[in-house]
């Protein structure tokens, strides 16, 4: 017997064969599904067998906790099959008629298309698609047309794999794409008109549907049905978004009136003025951050349905691992939407029960066959309705987050324990439940009755903690670890109440209290009480009615105490029941008289908050009490502009606090001395209890008298200030005595706050700030200064060993900015349109930019850099509000982030470490450029003071590095004397603007280069052109080493201040803020909420904030709409990502065992929480949610999966280190030792650094003598430089040997210290071949045309007439790389030797010889005449005669070319020097560290080779048999470039189908890689841009991308253009010369026709419309390209005058010929080392192959041999032999 699973599945197959069967099912279908538009296919058609009228379904959990409705009992489940796993599984929903109701309960929205509605609906599907039609059902008839098409061009290879056995086999593949697309069409037309209520049934009938008959197996019907569901789910979604914006926003503009007319009203009652409307809302600040707030419940339209609740986020789905027919991202927005309640799923596995009989549903459908898979609600342990009612009033109260878990047993405890904490509290809060009905008014009562305090509490689980009580609520206390959880008032209430309805409140003794007090009494709790006592007269309210005694309240009634407990026979007896007007009037007079003489403040539970973003924005008050918004006459005042709304907060909190003050103080003073037995207590006793008294406005309890009295006579401790503000204009001038003594009054008033642990106070800031460095006072650091011995000693004796050393070394470059400059710096860039962002200072001092900072840049983010200790803990007393590491720049990398840089950057020759950045080479000043440009955002501006060498060097490189990335709006040449006065030196300095670009750029503007000035000055090319820019007069001084320097004379009379504002207009730039992607205005259930980019967010990658998920894009960080189970998914992704780079920086740093373990542990558990919930990472759910971030592929990589895509392991990660830790070598004994560490570490021989190693920088006479044959310096470099030009000896001794000996022998005639380079080269010379060792033929284009003229003399003896006037000749034409005989008939045709014995009477010797020249076997044609027309035929018999002379010829060239003492030798040398001087290297690679490389992997010897071959050679070809490791050899050839700075972004192009497994491969070797995996929808139109970016910008190890993604990044035209013109001048140029030598018609007329060929691309490519701004390779910023499977790209065009030949192809092929353009590109960006090939086939069909990689990987040796030309290589390197083939007789080119 079947079990019910697979009754499930039996039922799907039955009903969807029946579904296309009769037409009228198919639509009855389709009217049920138009209600669940949002469900899968799947989930619809079980849902129409089982319950076809269904409305609205979800799970029983999601009814339960997020709809607040029950389960009635006896209601029957709906079964849904869960196929997301291997083995389907059930789940089961219940429609909305299946619930019942409670107060709290919410009722699905139902979205209606009202006639008023039409015109937006028309308006979005005309945007969102371009259809147009003035009638909206036949605009969605031609929307769905449209639909249909796009899903076939997509799908179509699917749609046909389930034609066979179907109707659809008896048609053609266009018969059934027209079956598919009209069957589509038409229901979705069906699908969406019934949805949107415009009743379709009158306008279908059978013939309309004719198409779906031809669906008649259930795979077809599966696929129909899904194509219908998915698109019409895609239509409704957008009209249900807009039918809901539309009412929104109309209900907004609707009631604006009525909100303002309340706030007038409010307003007048308090006599208030209204406030003045602003002309138009203020704009927020930016950056400013408000708190997420629910919607503000709306007004009811006629065409919607009201609910209470405010619009939420989608029902999450439960845990079970199961899926709910939905995409992830299919959530709807609304308010528990018919749509919004996507399956359950979940339930518990004793759940599903046995089946169980029930009628047949009402309704059409399948009937009884689905009513046995229904689940029963009594077929399972399903709570009952009692229960889920408890459960549902239960979770409103559970909605708080903690990390200890605080159970509903655990919150009931206390509420039953210790009630309010006063003695009569429970039986006070019961009455009031009793008689109170409003759960607000019952929250605020519960608050007044507990007050402020708490007490010890013991946790259930034996644990101990404190319970505290405020106005806020209740707050648990967990000890040891003071983990917190509080419960606000509206929770306890709900708690309380709860407990009250199950009778769980009261004790069994607290009952029996209250029955005999209720039954004996007819006085109550809260009654006004006179009671006549012996001795005096008690007035009061009844607080408590015990067995014995009671007690009455009487703080209010001006008594000695606050309350009075007495006998219950003496109350009784003396009870007068009288309560007066006066009393109550006394009382309020009392309590008004407490609230003004202590004015106590409100706690501050109310704020405003925005309710609708957009270009409408609205305001409303948010009371923290009752989270909810505040209301007033049961409406909700909202407000159009944020001021009124603040003006309204003030005028309610005033309200609140007057109505409430009063009795706040009556619940103070009454709550420690309620309920006591004990004698009235004496002053001591008194002073040892608790006492609440109103200190500084608000309410506070001490634990005794004593520290009451300390907390009042206490001294007010000053306030913690904000960023300092820099007031005085003449900051850091003085004299250096003056400056000395600042600097150390600065120095002990920050030991002094350190010391005591706090913040500067504003005086303290103001000393601080006078801190100036040590810049110009070098003379306090010398002990042999008289006059600076007292200084040098106390400043000895002040500072550590540390502080002292890094202040001594700061005299070099520790000079700060005056306030004048930094200012025109600011007002720069304000002309630029910044306003506000994230600022970085990344060499700030104390901080001068910062205090400088505009009032109307008050909203930015400071960040920033300072390298030494002292300096950077004064600027973080300055600027406490900024985030300031001290550290070197060196150590901060966040990419992409801010939005301006300023500063005053160090100046100096010497460099600073930096991996990323030591190939540049560059100097301080130009790196913290460099750096700085990288940081900043596109669009972002670098604002810094510097050496004018920035811009005056010789060496440009470091401006081209700037020019390519950065524009240059202008630059300031500031005069000599603008640092004086606080730095002590005369320097002419510049001040430079530059706005980085989206991506780096080809160019070189003007400003990189020198030019001169009228005087001869040599100075920046932009200061020649706007010497506006430069503040003073350019002239020349001797400096003391006696150079003549330029220096900038100061104007005399100008003030520099004037001049700099001057100066900034000139400056040209526009500040863009960063573009942040806004939805439509009317969409407001998409609204994107952004924050400011986190720093330790990686770029490109998702984070968690306050619960909502963020996107980091650069700056800015942009909230994700997700559903609940989306969300959770991403979020548990969130946290793996964390985890696992925690794991990996734990091993990066070499952590113990224990902690990598502990790590692995945790690991391990986070993922095997979240796989159980949601399935594997590389699921395809999971994929499609978080493959946008950058770590995505790190965590696909944490699994291993086998060919089915199961999960086989885990990865080593969990249970191994996979990460090579880097160990810094800092020293070695010998110079062997350093060559090795610098070979490893920097990837050549480092002079410097090997010194450094040695211990003696700057000593290399040691190294290069003890290293002398190990390492050679080349002569091509600067001889005088001891640092330049050293190289390994496999290095200096390969390559061309021949040419490296003549240049080293002219260097020592010269310099005698190159003899040794001499003798090596010497010996490294390859041994010369013999004539017999070398085979030269007919053909070969090195070949002087004159030794072919010779032979064809001295051989064929022509006329003497032809040779004396030489009418033969030979030429040969290198352009066109061919060979010609001019004159070839005039030998005659009775010259013997011409036409007999080397030719024949059709093809004489002449002809021959040139065929042969040219690689051409000899063939004769005869014409003949056929049907009129001529046609040739081969002479098979004359062409076999004329190959046979050919073969003579090539045999008697061969014994003729030796015969001749000098020709040969002449041969021998010149064959030699061309073909014999290259020594391979031999390359190494057992030194390389790989660091970071998985250690569980070890490299094989040919591996490591092959990386030191990528490493230290040109472009390679990695050529290895298949298995042999060469994507690890790939992957490490990536990482250790880049270490070692050979490469900054590696692209790596591989077959689309591995892009994934080359991610994970890569990752498995280098757990650490930052990768970006391209896909498809990355090079769609919209996307290019963003992709681009993401490249270009992002700092990733390597870029992975398929072939066919690789073709769609072209170069750029203007490339492609360039390529194509330098083509056609060397065409102009070799025409030019082949007419003046002899203007042969040949050679013209062929290169006229490439010419015009070239000119017809050139054009046609000029000529383009970009219709995009497409994305090309250069702007890609790519320096290395790793090609797998290169073979794919053999088929490269070239041009040959050989015919017949096996494995020749001249057809082009596009890809290859872009593959060839890219390489070229990287050839001259790199030298020839960017490019490398792999393949297991080389060379698969011909030789060719071979001629095709040497011209993508060694194009510059083809040119260098002059073997560009496809038959000059081949006649070099080969010769044509006949093959025997099946097909017509043919040649194969073999090699030699």
């Amino acid at each position: 017997m079947p079990n019910k699973t697979q009754e499930c599945l039996n039922l799907a197959q039955q009903t969807a064969k029946e579904l296309t069967r009769y037409w009228e099912n198919w639509t009855d279908y389709l009217t049920t599904a138009s209600r669940l538009y949002k469900y899968s296919f799947a989930d619809q058609l079980m849902i129409y067998a089982q319950r076809p009228d269904a409305t609205a379904c979800a799970s029983f959990d999601i009814w339960n906790n997020r709809m607040n409705r029950y389960v009635r009992r006896g209601s029957k489940g709906i079964a849904l099959l869960d196929q997301s796993s291997s083995v389907p599984r059930l789940h089961y929903v219940f429609d909305v008629s299946d619930t019942g109701v409670r107060r709290n309960s919410r009722d699905p929205e139902v979205w209606q298309l009202g006639p008023d509605l039409v015109q937006p609906v028309s308006e979005m599907i005309a945007r969102e698609y371009g259809v147009y039609h003035e009638r909206l059902s036949q605009q969605i008839s031609d929307l769905t047309g449209k639909l249909v098409d796009s899903y076939w061009d997509n799908n179509s290879g699917d749609i046909l794999d389930i034609v066979d056995g179907s109707f659809l086999i008896d048609y053609d593949e266009a018969g059934q794409e027209f079956q598919f697309k009209s069957a589509a069409a038409i229901s979705i037309l069906y699908t969406v008109l019934e949805r949107c209520g415009l009743e379709p049934d009158g306008h279908f009938d059978r013939d309309d549907f004719q198409a779906i008959f031809s669906f008649s197996t259930p795979a077809a019907v599966y696929v129909l049905g899904t194509a219908v569901s998915d698109m019409s789910r895609e239509v409704l979604r957008k009209i249900e978004r807009t039918v809901k914006t539309t009412i929104r926003r109309r209900n907004i503009e609707r009631s604006q009136y009525e909100y303002e007319q309340q706030e007038r009203d409010l307003l007048d009652r308090r006599g208030l003025p209204a406030p003045e409307p602003d002309p138009e809302p203020a704009p927020e600040a930016t950056g400013q951050i408000r708190q997420a707030a629910p919607d503000v419940p709306e007004r009811p339209s006629p065409s919607a349905v009201q609910h209470d609740a405010p619009e939420r986020e989608p029902v999450p789905a439960p845990d079970g691992g199961g899926t709910d027919g939905r995409e992830p991202d299919a959530a709807d927005h609304g308010a528990a939407s018919e749509t919004d309640l996507g399956p359950g799923q979940g339930e518990p596995a004793n759940g599903m029960g046995a089946a169980h009989e029930q009628p047949e549903s009402a309704g059409r459908g399948t009937g009884a066959d689905g009513a046995d898979l229904q689940l029963s609600f009594l077929d399972a342990n399903i709570p009952t309705e009692a229960q889920q009612i408890e459960k549902i009033d239960q979770a409103e109260s559970e909605k708080t987050p903690s990390a200890f878990v605080l159970s509903q047993a655990e919150i009931e405890n206390e509420l039953r324990r210790h009630g309010s904490g006063f003695a009569g509290g429970k039986q006070r809060i019961m009455a009031l439940y009793q008689t109170q009905p409003d759960r607000k008014l019952r929250a605020k009562a519960l608050a007044k009755e507990y007050g402020i305090g708490g007490h010890s509490h013991d946790f259930l689980d034996g644990s101990r903690g404190f319970v505290n009580h405020d106005w806020k609520g209740l707050e648990f206390d967990h000890y040891p670890d003071h983990q917190k959880i509080t419960l606000k008032w509206a929770q306890v209430e709900k708690y309380i109440d709860l407990m009250i309805q199950s009778d769980r409140y009261l004790t069994d003794e607290e009952k029996e209290q209250r029955a005999t007090r209720q039954e004996a009494s007819n006085y109550n709790v809260g009654d006004e009480v006179v009671v006549d006592l012996p001795t005096r007269t008690i007035e009061g309210t009844i607080g408590y009615v015990g067995e014995t005694d009671v007690r009455i309240d009487t703080s209010a009634h001006g008594q000695s105490w606050d309350n009075e407990v007495i006998n219950k026979q003496q109350f009784e007896q003396g009870l007068r029941q009288s309560a007066t007007a006066q009393r109550v009037d006394k009382m309020l007079a009392q309590a008004e008289a407490i609230a003004k003489e202590f004015e106590v403040p409100e706690y501050e539970r109310f704020s405003v908050r925005k309710v609708v973003d957009g270009k409408m924005p609205l305001f409303a008050i948010w009371d923290d009490l009752y989270d909810d918004y505040y209301e007033t006459n049961h409406a909700v005042p909202q407000f159009s502009d944020e001021k009124q709304a603040e003006s309204y907060l003030e005028n309610l909190k005033k309200e609140v606090a007057d109505r409430e003050a009063a009795e706040w103080l009556k619940v103070e003073h009454a709550k420690f001395l309620a309920d006591k037995d004990e004698p009235e207590p004496s002053d001591e006793e008194l002073d040892e209890l608790p006492i609440s008294t109103v200190i500084d406005g608000e309410v506070q309890t001490f634990p005794d008298a004593a520290a009451l009295d300390k907390a009042v006579n206490a001294e007010p401790e000053s306030e913690p200030v904000g960023n300092f503000h820099i007031t005085d204009e003449h900051l850091g001038e003085g004299g250096a005595k003056q400056k000395y003594a600042r600097n150390i009054e600065a120095i002990c008033t920050l030991f002094k706050l350190e010391q005591e642990h706090r913040g500067a106070t504003a005086e303290e800031q103001q000393v601080l700030s006078q801190y100036v460095g040590w810049g110009g006072l070098s003379d306090a650091f010398d002990p042999g200064k008289d006059s600076w011995a007292k200084e040098y000693a106390e400043l000895k004796g002040l500072l550590s060993e540390d502080e002292y050393a890094a202040a001594r070394s700061s005299v070099l470059n520790a000079h700060y900015t005056s306030p004048t400059v930094i200012r025109g710096i600011y007002d720069a860039v304000e002309r630029m349109g910044f306003r506000s962002g994230n600022i970085l200072e990344p060499s700030m001092g104390v901080g001068n930019f910062f205090g400088m900072l505009p009032d109307t840049m008050a909203d930015s983010r400071l960040y920033g850099v300072e390298l030494d200790s002292i300096t950077g803990r004064i600027a973080k007393m300055l600027y406490p509000q900024a985030d300031i590491t001290v550290a070197g720049f060196e150590t901060t990398d966040r990419r992409d982030f801010y939005d301006l840089a300023v500063g005053n950057v160090p100046f100096g020759q010497y460099k600073v470490n930096d991996k990323a950045y030591n190939k540049l080479g560059f100097s301080i000043h130009n790196y913290f450029f460099a750096k700085a440009i990288d940081q900043v955002r596109p669009g972002g501006v670098v604002a810094f003071v510097t050496s004018r060498y920035t811009m005056d060097s010789k060496d440009s490189t470091a401006r081209k590095h700037m020019a390519e990335r950065a524009d240059l709006l202008g630059a300031i040449r500031l005069p000599n004397n603008a640092f004086r006065a606080n730095a002590g030196t005369d320097v002419v300095s510049d001040i430079i603007f530059l706005q980085k670009r989206d991506r780096p750029a080809d160019i070189e503007p003007d400003w990189v280069q020198l030019g001169k000035t009228e005087d001869g000055f040599a100075i920046n090319q932009y200061f020649v052109d706007h010497p506006e820019m430069v503040l003073g007069e350019l002239t020349a001084e001797s400096t003391q080493y006696g150079r003549e320097e330029l220096t900038v004379v100061p104007i005399e009379g100008a003030v520099l201040a004037d001049q700099l504002a001057e100066a900034v207009q000139h400056i040209e730039g526009q500040y863009v803020e960063v573009e942040v992607e806004t939805p439509d205005v009317a969409d407001a259930e998409v609204e994107r909420k952004t924050l400011p980019a986190d720093p330790d967010v990686k770029n490109f990658s998702y984070a968690v904030v306050d619960g909502e998920v963020y996107y980091r894009e650069n700056s800015i960080m942009t909230q994700v709409e997700l559903s609940d189970n989306a969300k959770a998914r991403v979020t548990g992704m969130v946290e793996l990502r964390q985890i696992v780079n925690q794991l990996i920086q734990e091993q990066l740093d070499d952590y113990p065992d224990e902690d990598i373990k502990a790590t692995q542990a945790k690991l391990n558990t986070a993922y095997d929480v979240f796989t159980a919930k949601y399935g594997l990472l590389n699921d395809r759910k999971n994929g499609r949610l978080f493959e946008d971030d950058s770590s995505y592929y790190l965590l696909c990589s944490l699994e291993n999966l086998d060919e089915n895509k199961q999960l086989k392991s885990k990865a080593d990660m969990f249970t191994k280190r996979t990460i090579r830790p880097e160990r810094t070598v800092t020293s070695v004994d010998t110079p062997s030792e350093a060559l090795a560490v610098s070979i490893g570490e920097h990837g050549r021989v480092d002079l410097p650094y090997m010194a450094e190693l040695l211990g003696s920088p700057g000593d290399y006479e040691r190294i290069t003598t003890e290293l002398q044959g190990v390492i050679f310096k080349d002569p091509s470099a600067d001889a005088d430089d001891p640092e330049a030009g050293w190289q390994t000896a496999d290095e200096y001794l390969s390559g061309n040997v021949r040419n490296k000996l003549r240049m080293a022998q002219l260097a020592a005639e010269s310099h005698p210290e190159f003899k040794i380079n001499v003798e090596a080269l010497t010996k490294a010379q390859p041994k010369d071949l013999e004539a017999s060792e070398i085979d030269i033929r007919l053909g070969a284009t090195w070949l002087n045309p004159a030794i072919v003229q010779q032979f064809m003399m001295e051989t064929f003896q022509p006329p003497y007439r032809i040779r004396y006037n030489n009418l033969i000749q030979v030429r040969y034409s290198p352009f066109t790389s061919e060979w010609r005989i001019g004159n070839k008939s005039a030998a005659g045709m009775y010259d013997i030797m011409s036409t007999e014995t080397y030719g024949t009477h059709r093809a004489n010797a002449y002809k021959i010889l040139e065929d042969t020249l040219n690689l051409r076997d000899c063939r004769i044609y005869d014409t003949i005449e056929e049907d009129g027309k001529e046609r040739r035929v081969l002479n098979q018999k004359e062409t076999m005669l004329a190959q046979q002379k050919q073969q003579a010829i090539k045999d008697t060239f061969a014994g003729w070319v030796w015969q001749d003492p000098q020709r040969r030798n002449l041969l021998v040398k010149q064959y030699n020097e061309l073909f014999n001087s290259t020594r391979p290297r031999e390359y190494d690679g057992s030194h390389i560290h790989f660091v970071g490389m998985n250690p569980e992997i070890n490299l094989r010897e040919h591996q490591r080779n092959a990386v030191a071959h990528v490493l230290y050679g040109g472009n390679t070809l990695l050529a290895h048999e298949v298995g042999a490791g060469k994507s690890f050899e790939m992957a490490a050839s990536a990482m250790e470039s880049k270490r070692l700075g050979l490469c900054q972004k590696s692209l790596f192009v591989v077959p689309n189908h591995l892009t994934e497994q080359w991610a994970s491969e890569f990752l498995r070797l280098y757990p650490n890689a930052k990768l970006l995996v391209t896909s498809k929808k990355d090079f769609e139109p919209a996307n290019r841009k963003r992709f681009c970016a993401r490249i270009a910008t992002g700092d990733y190890d390597a870029v992975i991308i398929g072939h066919s993604q690789f073709e769609k990044i072209p170069l750029s035209a203007e490339r492609q253009a360039r390529i194509i013109e330098d083509q056609i001048e060397e065409i102009e140029n070799a025409i030019a010369e082949a007419k003046e030598q002899s203007g042969e018609h040949f050679t013209v007329k062929q290169m006229e026709k490439t010419r015009k060929t070239l000119e017809v691309k050139l054009k046609k490519l000029q000529s383009t419309d970009r219709k995009d701004d497409v994305v090309t390779f250069e702007q890609l910023g790519v320096d290395r390209l790793f090609v797998d499977e290169s073979q794919n790209y053999k088929n490269l065009y070239l041009y040959t005058k050989m015919r017949n030949v096996a494995g020749l192809s001249t057809s082009e092929a596009q890809k290859s010929s872009d593959m060839f353009g890219k390489c070229r590109y990287l050839d001259e960006v790199t030298g020839g080392r960017g490019v490398i090939f792999a393949t297991g086939t080389p060379i698969s069909n011909s030789m060719t192959e071979m001629y095709t990689l040497m011209r993508y990987l060694q194009y510059s040796t083809l040119q260098q041999k002059q073997l560009t030309h496809f038959d000059a290589w081949a006649s070099t390197f080969g010769e044509t032999t006949t093959a025997i083939e099946l097909a017509p007789e043919g040649y194969t080119l073999i090699g030699r």
